[in-house]
């Protein structure tokens, strides 16, 4: 009596479920039946398909698809139709019922339903579409001209309400019902209950956890979406021990330059970008006014770029903008990359691992015509553009007023641009008007009016209208208004715009070996191996006989003689002995000098303010002196006297008054007299100069938490 009942119930499973047969859908003739594992028909091949529309083509429960006239009905293996062919899709769902859609009579469009395998409708025909999801089904249906996703059982009952962006299968038992961006709630298919309420992000933590996100907050849920921690962390792991911690909440206290704090935050970092503050958290990032006021709608996953009024931000692998000043979001695009540059969005899309560029407006709008392979930046009211491999230049509308013909481009200077073409090399206006035709010799603009021919055996400087000004053998660059030609032996010669030597009256070779502090009153030359001076008529002024010198001033001239530093006066008296190891060029009639690697102050006079005692000394915007010793950081003015002892780790000047210091691991400030502002208690300090705030950061710290 057991055998039987266990043979009857094997024979019932294997009924129900319709394991115990393999089956073969074939052709005869262009129409498609279903054979048995003996080769026996089944279904007679008289249909247009046998299956199921989900692609599967074996019988569940006994019963499969048909199509004939393209509908689908339902026949089981016996050959007996079941239902006429009349459902626009029809795949099975359970317990001899099956999902089917009917198109409406007048949209033509698939409602969705459940069917048993007689035909009798168990879920009735208005859905959008329904997803099988182990005992329930994902439904979408339309409220207030808006779509939406529910949830129901398998008899149609309404398990989660129709309100949700999206609803998915996170594991086994639970699924995730979006209700926005950064918002959802979680469903214990197999309880048939809501857990909690709102979250914002869940992940996968090993086999049995997984990390839930409560805005910023995380904690710890099992497989079955019961909750072991309460979301009250900045983060959760487990150690190389196994065993699980989490790390309490980042605070960034915001203080005043009166040293109160007038508001405290919580979240990853705070960093200054532009006129604003970015926020990060666990949900993403966000920006913050100058009263600490959210001024974006949303988290974004990243915010990329802040220009003027506009934010480029990246959601879900899509940028959009958001336009602070109108306090709207401009529909989302996607790009594999973008970035924003003078108001136009540069968006970069994947082709075969080659990246395509297009250009938009902040409005959102697509301004280029073509993808190209570079848009280059805004310049001279055009933007230099590759299309195909050739360049060409496009105006801030998106029409190629230069078509993409030419090898090589150069931006636009006083409406003319250098470019190669077919290995030539030419110069065309912005109407694409040949100004220079092309030459062999490589050219390039001095002015508007000249250029240099470069053919590799000869340099000519030459009109625009092709005058022949100079030539020479020798290459030629153009450097401070002036034109200087390099001699096969290494020395220099100017050349005046209208071709003449400048330097050849008051020389013998009419050259030089090497110049520079073109831009002084006061020219350093070299000839011989010697630096000397000349003016600017290139009469000479000190005599060539230094190692090397530094900048002229009239009180006092850096020089380098036997390998080591000293200064003269204009008339070429020493009034430094050369025994420094360098000093430093003079900025505010200050030099840093060294001397067996330690650092001190000089004046342009040659009187030693501080003597060289320190490892290191900066020159500030302030016109202070950072200095350091003994790895310890402090504050000298620029007459030597000590405003900050060296005994800091870290020491930033701001332009308050203010002195951000590290001591001992944590950040304070004081003021540039030394005196207390900020006790040293915080992790990091930052300050933001346009509203005179400090943002202090207190990191959260590790804890070891129990998970059951």
């Amino acid at each position: 009596m057991r055998f039987l009942a266990a043979l009857f119930l094997f024979l019932f499973s294997s009924s129900v479920f319709g394991v115990d047969h393999t089956y073969n859908v074939v052709t005869v003739n262009g129409k498609k039946g279903l054979k048995d594992e003996n080769g026996n028909f089944v279904i007679s091949p008289k249909y247009d398909d046998i299956g199921w529309t989900n692609g599967e083509n074996t019988p569940v429960d006994g019963v499969i698809g048909y199509q004939k006239d393209e509908k689908w009905g339902l026949i089981n293996i016996r050959n007996q139709k079941l239902t006429l062919s009349k459902y626009a899709n029809l795949q099975p769902f359970q317990g001899h019922t099956y999902i089917a859609a009917i198109k409406g009579k007048f949209s033509q469009r698939a409602f969705f339903g459940v069917v048993n395998d007689k035909g009798k409708s168990i879920i009735e025909f208005k859905y959008y579409s329904l997803k099988p999801i182990n005992q329930h089904l994902i439904a979408l249906s339309k409220y207030d001209h808006q779509f939406v996703y529910g949830l129901l059982d398998a008899r149609g009952q309404v398990a989660l309400k129709f309100k949700y962006k999206e609803i998915h299968q996170v594991s086994e038992h639970l699924l995730k019902a979006e209700l926005s961006h950064n918002s959802f709630h979680l469903f214990n298919a197999t309880k048939n209950q809501r857990i909690g309420e709102k979250y914002t992000a869940i992940k996968q933590y090993d086999d049995e956890h997984s990390l839930i996100q409560v805005d910023q907050l995380v904690g710890v849920l099992d497989h079955q979406g019961d909750v072991l921690v309460t979301p009250k962390f900045e983060a959760i792991k487990k150690d190389d021990r196994g065993k699980w911690l989490g790390k309490r909440l980042t605070n960034w206290a915001i203080i005043n330059t009166d040293n109160q704090v007038i508001k405290e935050i919580s979240c990853n970092s705070l960093t200054i970008l532009d006129d604003y503050l970015l926020m990060k958290t666990t949900m993403g990032e966000e920006l913050l006014g100058s009263k600490m006021n959210k001024v974006t709608p949303q988290p974004f996953d990243k915010i990329i770029h802040v220009s003027g009024n506009k934010v480029l931000y990246k959601n879900d692998n899509k940028y959009g903008i958001y336009d602070l000043g109108k306090q709207h979001l401009i529909e989302s695009i996607k790009f594999d990359t973008a970035y924003i540059s003078n108001q136009y969005i540069y968006a970069g899309r994947k082709y075969n691992n080659n990246m395509k560029w297009a250009l938009y407006d902040t409005f959102g709008i697509k301004r280029t015509h073509f993808d190209y392979e570079v848009i280059e930046k805004y310049q001279d009211r055009l933007f230099a553009v590759k299309r195909k491999g050739y360049w060409g230049f496009m105006d801030r509308q998106g029409t190629e007023v230069v078509h993409c013909v030419y090898d090589e481009v150069s931006e636009f200077k006083e409406g003319l641009s250098v470019v190669r073409y077919h290995g030539l090399y030419g110069v065309i206006n912005k109407k694409n008007s040949w100004v220079i035709l092309p030459q062999e010799g490589k050219i390039k603009l001095v002015n508007e009016q000249l250029y240099l021919s470069d053919d590799e055996s000869t340099t000519e400087l030459r009109s625009i209208h092709g005058e022949l000004i100079y030539f020479t053998d020798n290459s030629i660059k153009f450097e401070n208004g002036r034109l200087i030609e390099i001699l096969s032996s290494g020395e220099q010669r100017i050349i005046s715009l209208s071709g003449v030597h400048l330097n050849n009256k008051k020389t013998t070779s009419g050259s030089y070996e090497y110049m520079k502090y073109l831009e002084d009153d006061m020219i350093a030359v070299k000839r011989n191996g010697r630096f000397g001076f000349v003016d600017k008529q290139y009469r000479l002024r000190i005599t060539n006989r230094y190692e090397d010198v530094g900048h002229f001033h009239k009180k006092g001239i850096p020089i380098k003689l036997l390998g080591k530093w000293g200064m003269i006066n204009t008339q070429e008296q020493i009034i430094v002995q050369p025994m420094y190891d360098s000093i430093y060029s003079p900025k505010n009639g200050i030099s840093i000098i060294t001397l067996q690697n330690l650092s001190g102050l000089m004046d342009v006079g040659g009187k030693v303010l501080i003597s060289a005692k320190y490892d290191q000394i900066t020159l500030l915007e302030s016109g202070e002196y950072l200095v350091l010793i003994d790895k310890k950081y402090g504050l000298i003015s620029s007459d030597g006297t000590q405003l900050v002892n060296a005994k800091y780790d870290e020491l930033i000047r701001l332009d308050n008054n203010s002195v951000i210091v590290k001591k001992r691991g944590k950040y304070g400030t004081i003021t540039h007299q030394g005196i207390e502002a900020i006790p040293n208690i915080y992790d990091k300090i930052s300050y933001h100069k346009k509203w005179q705030l400090f943002f202090a950061k207190n990191e959260g710290e590790w804890e070891s938490i129990i998970v059951p």
